[in-house]
């Protein structure tokens, strides 16, 4: 069936209770803090498995979204004891 992005877009909204705009820079970020703290990778490996072009658009996003960088937020989920598990949506508070 064929949907228009502006109806799809409700239907995220009323669904999940997000755009699906949000919802990409939420799964990409979770991805990238995924990575940071599981693999030895750098940041623009990290940025680009994470579906960013360079690792300044990740820390960007980062910045805009934590309001910090992206190591000082995967460093503070670590020392509070944060655990990311595959699938696990809801670890960083949203």
């Amino acid at each position: 069936a064929h949907m228009s992005h502006t109806h799809l877009n409700r239907v995220m909204q009323k669904v999940y209770g997000m755009s699906i705009r949000r919802m990409l820079v939420k799964i990409r970020l979770e991805n990238a803090l995924t990575l940071m703290r599981a693999t030895g990778m750098t940041l623009d490996i990290i940025a680009e498995q994470s579906g960013y072009s360079t690792s300044y658009a990740l820390s960007k996003a980062f910045q805009r979204e934590f309001g910090d960088s992206p190591r000082r937020v995967a460093n503070k989920i670590t020392e509070e004891g944060g655990i990311v598990r595959e699938g696990e949506r809801d670890w960083l508070g949203w």
